[in-house]
């Protein structure tokens, strides 16, 4: 279950930090926020907030310390190492196959 969730968030971090059609609200929150806009335009900085999400509205039991806060956060970081890398090769795969116009590559 780790691993689908861990794609999922990468496939959703890389859609709301890299997809054109988010680019609009992307430049409205870069805007607002200097901080928010780091937040979403970085596919690996976004991702961590996108597992701590996933782990609080599914609670994947990965490991099990006896301390369900610590265990929930190590869940979202292995989460995340995984998500990573997966979001590399989403995007350099997008990279290699469309146009840089039909993709923001430019953050």
């Amino acid at each position: 279950m780790v691993i689908m969730l861990s794609f999922a968030v990468s496939a959703i971090s890389m859609t709301v930090t890299k997809a054109v059609v988010f680019k609009p609200a992307r430049e409205w929150i870069v805007d607002k926020s200097s901080w928010f806009g780091k937040l979403f335009t970085c596919p690996y900085c976004f991702s961590h907030w996108v597992a701590f999400v996933v782990v609080f509205i599914w609670k994947p039991e990965l490991l099990d310390s006896g301390l369900w806060v610590l265990d929930m956060l190590m869940t979202a970081m292995i989460m995340v190492a995984i998500a990573a890398p997966v979001s590399f090769l989403i995007f350099t795969s997008i990279a290699a196959i469309v146009t840089p116009e039909e993709y923001d590559d430019d953050e």
